[in-house]
């Protein structure tokens, strides 16, 4: 078998594995909110802090502040 098929078919396989091994971004969308929403449901309200990042905002008013107050 000429070299040159031989490195085709490893760079093939290579890809293929690649390919294989990349995490679901809509699996870990899911797992987050569903952790988001255990926090919420177990009112853990460090666990919910613990998820929700330093610079939160929505609607250009509401903050962390906001969200801590709201679960408690």
């Amino acid at each position: 078998m000429p070299v040159w098929k031989l490195a085709a078919a490893a760079a093939a396989l290579a890809l293929l594995l690649v390919g294989c091994g990349r995490d679901d971004p809509q699996a870990a969308l899911n797992a987050a909110a569903q952790s988001l929403q255990d926090s919420i449901e177990n009112k853990d309200n460090g666990e919910l802090m613990a998820r929700i990042h330093p610079e939160f905002s929505a609607n250009q008013r509401l903050d962390r502040d906001w969200v801590r107050r709201t679960a408690t």
